[in-house]
């Protein structure tokens, strides 16, 4: 069964899902709920995703942050 990323963005908006780092706490709520155990390689994906989506980057002015051009 195939599902839409618009579908998959319905079913979290219906659960306020719709941003990662809410998506992240539900986790680990349920995780601490259920008792469940993640696997060494799902949590080391979770912390990568975690640095990724969840940064925050400083720029003196809005706009600075742009494509640079590789040469």
């Amino acid at each position: 069964m195939l599902i839409a990323g618009s579908g998959v963005r319905c079913v979290w908006l219906r659960h306020t899902l719709e941003h990662f780092k809410k998506r992240l706490k539900a986790l680990e709520e349920e995780i601490a709920k259920e008792g469940i155990i993640l696997s060494d390689a799902q949590i080391a994906a979770l912390e990568k995703q975690d640095d990724e989506a969840c940064g925050e980057i400083d720029t003196a002015h809005p706009g600075d942050l742009g494509v640079v051009a590789q040469t």
